[in-house]
This record gives structure tokens, sequence and C-alpha cells, in this order.
């Protein structure tokens, strides 16, 4: 939903109020992006003059790492507004109107509040209209922000466990809509360590000022009292520079005058880069990496294409025909590359494997256990590998596209390990093979009582492959079933073959790390309880399997139990349960 202005209210009789909500949010979606502010006029006519092909990759030093102007516009503004533009502008764009005109914004309703109880709580104290209005649009102004009965509020709610994660949203967007000048370090600490903190172009101001003729006669004791603290190692005549840009940017961008604002711009996208020691500012390859990242969608996009891949994988399925098989496995390949494409540039940006956060480590895991997938596809032409496959692609990228934020994250300091990178890499393997495995329980299970309502069509048993594990199957003393679904039953033993082992090492690699980093391998952290009561449902699948008689029936059902487990430890216990995981 867009930022968008307010409007005049519903009457006041409950039932048309519901009613005017339920249109109103609707509009708002239909509106999305169309509907600019008022405020946002002159820099809309300022833009379409702009290049901001070099000032996007200007150096910002925010949340630990280095990163492009243009992800800090996009992750600040959208951290604020819900999304990573205002109406009408780019990302950059946005950014600049807000640092420059942010009281035109001071009654825009710009600050996005996602949870409905959060609204319900701030909102309580006003007018009905704008009550309701918050309530169905999800959004405050930033003078509503600063009310003393709103502050208090969420000083009273903070200490709340259940709105914790609610709460600090709300302290970020108000940071960001109050006080972004004091976040935008992208003036370079002189010096070769790449840890020092960046300032802000008006940190460099004592500096700038030490050039006056008034400075020039004051001693250093009365400098420092009458213009604050100069930053060490930056020359009065660099800070003249940047402070000089930087205020003449102000004014030529409040003034519309977008020759004097490009000139701004270019300049400082030259000389902040100089005031940096050899080695600490980003290289450019990298800096447009991340531009071209951020301008691609971060390519979950991609889920598109695994969905369509969907719907032919599950006409293969049916029809066993080769010629949906192969768009099918086509289509898979094309989303499998832009999917590989995208992890390969976050992890050249980053420096680093990207399974640090939810985001990477959902997309990271769903490509490996497709690229399993592909291949044992590719062995024994079954057709579900690749339909699960394309689900689970699907699944995963649609989260990391509508769900999760993908921000690109410095990796604490803790997860900076060898063993434990192989532990998580191991643990969100495993993952994905039980996400492509409980596809295939569903398959199993629409199969088997599909084919009870026919009745039954029965086919002699066939070879087991080797990767199922040879076990006992419905095709042997069990019971009969049609030779499909015995296939159906031997590709789920696959996956969960090897998902089992892949779980067991990586639990034991954990526990390993943990011995060595916290003192003891085993803690009963929420996170080390559930990874292990997931295991514990397949060890325990895997037994009952040469137990029962109906064994593809009981194996599609404790699947989809295992995954469901997983699924709770991966969401419920990371979001939810506070521990020493809570980071993973």
């Amino acid at each position: 939903m867009s930022c968008l202005h307010r409007r005049p209210k519903c009457p006041r009789s409950r039932p048309r109020w519901l009613i005017g909500a339920v249109l109103l949010g609707a509009v708002s979606a239909t509106l999305a992006g169309s509907q600019p502010f008022a405020a946002s006029a002159k820099a809309q006519e300022l833009e379409q003059k702009l290049d901001w092909r070099q000032v996007r990759l200007i150096v910002v030093q925010d949340a630990g790492r280095y990163k492009t102007l243009e992800s800090f516009a996009r992750e600040s503004v959208a951290a604020m507004c819900g999304r990573e533009y205002l109406p009408g502008l780019s990302p950059v764009a946005s950014l600049f109107d807000l640092l420059f005109n942010h009281e035109a914004y001071l009654d825009s309703p710009v600050v996005k509040i996602r949870d409905r109880g959060v609204q319900i709580h701030l909102s309580a104290h006003l007018p009905e209209k704008d009550r309701r209005q918050i309530q169905a649009e999800g959004y405050m102004t930033p003078r509503e922000l600063m009310d003393p009965t709103v502050l208090q509020r969420l000083r009273d709610l903070e200490p709340r466990f259940e709105l914790g994660r609610a709460i600090g949203r709300v302290r970020n967007a108000q940071t960001i809509a109050l006080a972004l000048p004091q976040l935008l370090h992208i003036v370079p600490q002189p010096g070769d360590d790449p840890a020092a903190a960046w300032h802000t172009p008006d940190d460099l101001k004592p500096n700038a000022a030490l050039l006056t003729p008034e400075a020039r006669a004051l001693p250093p004791e009365e400098i420092r009292a009458r213009f604050g603290s100069p930053v060490a190692g930056i020359t009065p005549e660099q800070a003249a520079v940047v402070v000089g840009s930087w205020e003449g940017l102000r004014k030529a961008w409040l003034a519309g005058d977008a020759t004097a604002v490009q000139e701004r711009l270019n300049r400082l996208a030259e000389v902040l880069p100089t005031l940096a020691a050899p080695g600490v500012y980003p290289a450019h390859s990298q800096r447009a990496a991340e531009a071209r990242y951020y301008a691609w969608g971060k390519f979950t996009w991609a889920y598109w294409i695994y969905s369509l891949g969907s719907l032919v994988g599950v006409w293969a399925l049916l029809t066993r025909w080769r010629t949906p098989w192969l768009i099918a496995l086509v289509l898979l390949l094309v989303a499998l590359a832009l999917h590989a494409y995208g992890l390969g540039l976050r992890w050249y940006i980053l420096g680093r494997i990207p399974v640090a956060n939810m985001f990477e480590a959902i997309t990271a895991s769903a490509w490996a256990g497709i690229v399993l997938a592909l291949v044992v596809e590719l062995i024994y032409r079954v057709r579900v590998f690749l339909l699960a496959a394309h689900v689970t692609g699907f699944f995963a990228l649609l989260l990391a596209n509508q769900v999760l934020p993908g921000e690109l994250t410095s990796m604490m300091g803790i997860l900076d390990d060898l063993m434990l990178r192989l532990h998580t890499t191991l643990i969100i393997a495993a993952y994905a093979l039980i996400f492509l495995a409980a596809v295939i329980a569903v398959v199993y299970l629409i199969g088997y009582y599909a084919a009870r309502l026919r009745g039954p069509v029965l086919s002699p048993a066939g070879a087991v492959p080797a990767l199922a594990g040879a076990l006992p199957g419905d095709e042997g003393r069990g019971t009969a079933v049609p030779e499909w679904l015995q296939r159906m039953d031997w590709s789920h033993l696959i996956m969960l073959n090897m998902m089992f082992v892949l779980l067991f090492v990586g639990i034991v690699l954990g526990a390993v790390w943990a011995d060595y980093s916290w003192g003891r391998p085993w803690g009963w952290d929420p996170k080390e309880v559930f990874a292990m009561n997931t295991w514990l449902v397949y060890a325990i699948l895997f037994h009952l399997r040469l137990l029962v008689r109906n064994k593809g029936l009981w194996t599609a059902w404790l699947s989809l139990a295992g995954c469901a487990m997983m699924a709770f430890n991966w969401w419920v216990v990371n979001f939810y349960i506070v521990g020493l995981h809570s980071y993973a």
C-alpha cells in the first residue's frame, strides 16, 4: 500500500464505516504509487532533469557495513514508508527530498505502522475520523508521531514481549522520519581502519569554520566552544569543499535548480572517495553490482517463472508426456539461473556466503535443494522431482519478495566461523529437502486417495533405486498400490534419505561449534531443541516404516508432520522465542 494523502471519511454509522474501510483499502492498494504527495511536486520536476548514475554509487556507512547511496535510500525509505520510494519519485530522489524538504512532509502520512494492534494503541487519543483513517490505511504523519501522548505510549508498550518487534519497527521508522540527516554517514574517516566511524557532512562544519578569519584569531579551546570539535584527519580545505557542496546542494534542491543540483552532486561523488585511505572505499565494480542487485528487485521476481513451471510440471506428471517435461525443465533452468545470479551478486557484494539471516537462508537453501532435485530428476525422469523443485522455488522466492526484509546486512561476529558456516549450510540444505519431500508427500496423498476412490489398479513392482535406501515399500509385503504411486514412494524416500543425513551431520557440527564457542555442545536452546525434534520425527518415520503395512501413506503423513516441525523451528522459534539462535 502506498503512502496516500488523507481523504474524506465515510459517515459515522458503523456498518457503512466497515464497508468504507474495506473499499478504502482496496482503492489504496489499486492506486499504490500513483498518488504523489503535494510536497513532492517540485522534486518530481527536478528529478526529470537529473542523472543519478554517478551519485547513486556514493558510499554510506550504515548498519555495520558500507552500502551505496541508492541502497541506503531504498532501505531507509522502505523502513519508514513501507516501500522503497515516495510515490512519483525514485528512491534516491525520495531520500534527498526527505533530507532537504522534510518540513513539507510533517503533516503527510508517510510513516507506515504495519501492526494493527500498534495502530490502535497509537491512534486511540486522536479524533475518530483520524483514528479510522490510520487504522484503515496504516499510516501516520511525522507530527502525529512526535505527539507526547504517542511517545509515552511507545515507552509503555516497549517492555511488552509480544509487541517488541512491532515497536522496534515503529522506532526505526520514527528515527528515519525525524533524524535522517544524522544517519547519512557519507564522509570517510581518514585512515586505514575499515571499521572507523564515518561522518555526516554537517559533522565537518567545525573543520570548515577554521578557514574563517574569526576562527583564525581564536585559541583552540574557544574554537571548540564556539564551533564544535573538528573531525580529526580532515583538513579545513577538504571540509570546506564537502560542506560547501552539501549546503549548495540543499539550497539548489529547495530552489528547484537542476543544473546546480547536478553540479553539487557530481562534486560530492568525486571528492568523497578521495578522503578515504587506499583500499577502504569499496571498488566501483562492487558498488555497481549492489546497484544492479537492487535495481533488479533482488531477483526474487523469478518466483513467477517457478509458478509457471509448477503448472507445467503438473501437466508433465499427469500425462507423462515428453514435451511438458522439457518445457518444465527449461523453465527450471531459467529460474535457477536467475536465482543463482541473485545469490552470486549478494555473495560478491557482501564478501561472504549469504546464509546469515532469514532472507538469505531461505533463498540459498531453496537453490541448493532445487539443484539436488534437478540432478535426481535427470537421473530417474519421474517428473515429481521437477514439480517439487518448481514449487519449492516458488514459495521460497515468494516469501523473499513479499514477506521477508532482504536488506544487505553485515554478518554478526559470532557467525564468522568456518565450522558454523558448514553447520548452517548443511542445516538449511536439509530444510530445503524437507520441503521438497513434503511436496512429494502431498502428491502421494492426492494420488493415494484418488486411487482409493477409483478402486485399485495394481502393477507389478519395479526395481527400487539405491538412493531410496532399499527400504521395503508398498510394492513388497506392504499394501499394494498402483505402480506410479510406488514411484512416488521411492522418490519420496530419496529426498528423505538425503535430508536425514544432512540434518544429522548439521546438528553434530553445530554441537561441535557450540562446544568451543559457548563451552558446551548442548544447552537446550529452543532452536537446538526443535532442530532435534525435527530429526526425531524423521527417525520415527524410518522406524515406523519397517512396522506398518501401508508404508507409503504413513511415510507421507509423517513427512508432512516433520515439515510442520521444521517450519515451526524456522519461523516461530526465530521470530517469537528468544534464545541464543535469535539471529539465525
